[in-house]
């Protein structure tokens, strides 16, 4: 099943965004910064994959609502979904 190229580029930039953050945070424990500080950025780094996964499998499940032909796909999503929470 394909989404929409709108929403895999979102999906895209969230992830390009949430690896800039990864190299932020290897760079702040390379300089010993404070392990606050970096537990803040991993929590939103987990944040900007949980969006991203979230936008993800709410389009695909919005597709798949809007053809009745791909029911399976749908259950299919169903079971992705209920996996990734």
């Amino acid at each position: 099943m394909q989404i929409p190229a709108p929403i895999t580029q979102d999906v895209q930039r969230r992830i390009a965004r949430a690896e800039g953050q990864l190299r932020g945070i290897q760079a702040m424990l390379a300089d010993e910064r404070d392990c606050r500080d970096v537990v803040a950025q991993l929590t939103a780094v987990e944040r900007a994959i949980h969006r991203a996964r979230l936008r993800l499998l709410t389009a695909g499940i919005r597709y798949c609502a809007q053809d009745p032909a791909l029911g399976e796909d749908a259950d299919e999503f169903e079971a992705l979904l209920l996996r990734s929470s």
